[in-house]
């Protein structure tokens, strides 16, 4: 796998943007136990941008990851098609040196919300300071992956929005 890395004045507009809320939302992030700060950002079909953070429980197990916490934050505001999803990360006293992939329960639900949009998700991974970001995408990062298409799930009634935004406003 050959993963192409950029820097951040490369990037395209909606990757730095979803890139900047990512950061914005890590350091919301709910992390008494690890001290690991994740943000991650989902970017709409239209270019909506929507954040979250991880929420850590002391019971480990429970705990919902940034990546994941962006899904369902999207989900409860009729959001379910993405082109992709910007992730960052740092330490409690640290900044990261190489990037934060999603863990395997987070590249299983990317890869259910692609196959839910048709189309296989951007993924931009960073460092703390933006030093090193990584391009990559979800079926690069989930080879052979299980979603819905695979039992012949008819995804039409599930694609649906009741959310009307003009999130094209937001570009000017």
């Amino acid at each position: 796998m050959e993963l192409k890395q950029v820097v951040f004045k490369e990037l395209r507009f909606e990757h730095k943007a979803a890139l900047l809320w990512a950061d914005q939302a890590k350091e919301r992030a709910y992390c008494p136990y690890s001290g690991f700060y994740v943000g991650a950002c989902l970017i709409g079909l239209d270019g909506g941008l929507v954040s979250g953070a991880n929420f850590e429980s002391a019971s480990y197990g429970l705990t919902v990851c940034a990546e994941r916490c962006a899904v369902f934050n999207a989900n409860i505001i009729g959001m379910r098609q993405f082109q992709g999803v910007a992730i960052i990360a740092r330490g409690k006293s640290f900044d990261t040196k190489e990037v934060t992939g999603p863990c395997g329960a987070c590249r299983q639900i990317l890869y259910e919300v692609s196959q839910l949009s048709g189309r296989d998700l951007d993924i931009v991974l960073s460092t703390t300071q933006k030093d090193k970001i990584i391009v990559t995408s979800i079926n690069e990062l989930l080879p052979l992956g299980f979603g819905p298409l695979d039992p012949n799930v008819n995804l039409e009634e599930w694609k649906k929005s009741d959310l009307n935004i003009n999130f094209e406003a937001w570009k000017k």
